[in-house]
């Protein structure tokens, strides 16, 4: 066999590993990884935002299955609502001089606003009210409230 046959056959063999691997971590990643999206891609090339956005993932799907189960449509759309404007606040993030802050910012606030929903009375004996005549975000403040006597 020749050398430059042997170049070629090496050439193809390394092409075909990166692939592999290429693959591989395309069937292994999670959550935003999928996406095209400049910010997801961001989170999904930095460990602690990934995990942040497992997170908001997590708690989001436990907060709409929750909700399905009270058979609360109006404020699982609210909910789904605040998601999509969430989304389109945190993608913004990539525009901001220090963008890895903003992500990080955006991410662990929408973690603890979704717990807190989580662990709201809804789920025991209060009902939580979404307003819909307010801006869903105002600040990175969630729109919906509780009844007097029952704030967590």
């Amino acid at each position: 066999m020749r050398v430059r046959d042997r170049i070629a056959i090496a050439t193809i063999v390394a092409v075909i590993i990166l692939l592999i691997i290429q693959f591989m971590q395309g069937a292994l990643a999670e959550g935003p990884c999928y996406s095209a999206e400049w910010a997801e891609q961001l989170i999904c090339s930095d460990a602690l935002l990934h995990n942040y956005a497992n997170q908001v993932g997590t708690h989001y799907d436990e907060l709409i299955h929750k909700l399905s189960l009270k058979g609360d449509i109006r404020l699982s759309n609210e909910v789904e609502r605040q998601q999509r404007s969430w989304q389109r606040q945190r993608n913004a993030c990539i525009y901001q001089k220090d963008s890895h802050h903003c992500l990080l910012e955006s991410m662990a606030l929408r973690v603890g606003e979704l717990d807190k929903l989580l662990d709201s009375p809804y789920f025991s004996s209060c009902t939580l009210i979404a307003n819909p005549y307010r801006n869903v975000w105002t600040g990175m403040q969630s729109q919906i409230s509780y009844p007097k006597g029952c704030l967590p």
